[in-house]
């Protein structure tokens, strides 16, 4: 885990066989939370009216149009119960833990890295090196040189990360003449790139016919 796993980020994490966190990892948040944006007060400031049409006691759950009234509240509330008692079985399950322990440490509530190694949430402290070093080990190699990495998603080539910055000079205001220039004349190399990259998606497919 990097710099943050935290919520879905842990959810995700949970049923890893074996979790890497650095010291400082923010960990865990084993909570749910929900809501919705109402503005039925911003709308009568503005003289806007509303009617609506439902079927169902609470056919209007997600309506901006008015907060929620008891009966969706209770839905609502129902709901986020659900999801919370599921991921504290996620937890459980993933870690080996029984759930009412898990209960004692969730609550969204967010650990360090080296706090959530002491309560069982992760179970090495260590870099993303580290990660790789133990499953090559598992895989029977010595470390992370004796197995193949493949990065997603793919880290762009210099070329590509220069032309992604001459087309955010749109965004900033006219392009140069020179960025012009330029991406006329690099944009054969690009494609050329990409069609070493992406074959797939220059090949020309015809129907095959049997004489």
């Amino acid at each position: 885990m990097g710099d943050a796993a935290a919520s879905g980020g842990y959810w995700i994490s949970a049923y890893a066989d074996h979790i890497f966190a650095s010291p400082t990892t923010l960990t865990g948040s084993i909570g749910v939370v929900g809501g919705k944006f109402a503005i039925e007060d911003l709308s009568k400031k503005l003289g806007v009216n509303w009617e609506k049409i439902s079927w169902g006691k609470n056919a209007g759950i997600w309506s901006i149009n008015t907060p929620f009234n008891a009966s969706e509240t209770e839905r609502m509330n129902a709901m986020l119960d659900q999801i919370y008692d599921s991921f504290i079985e996620r937890v459980a399950k993933g870690r080996k833990m029984e759930p009412e322990a898990v209960d004692k440490i969730a609550g969204g509530r967010v650990w360090t890295g080296k706090r959530a190694l002491e309560i069982g949430l992760v179970d090495e402290l260590g870099s993303l090196s580290d990660a790789q070093d133990y499953v090559a080990r598992m895989l029977g190699g010595q470390d992370r040189r004796d197995i193949d990495i493949e990065i997603f998603p793919k880290p762009k080539t210099a070329i590509e990360q220069l032309m992604e910055l001459l087309g955010g000079q749109v965004a900033m205001g006219p392009e140069p003449d020179w960025a012009s220039k330029a991406k006329i004349l690099l944009q054969p190399y690009l494609q050329a790139v990409d069609m070493g990259q992406n074959p797939q998606n220059y090949l020309t497919y015809e129907p095959l016919r049997l004489e």
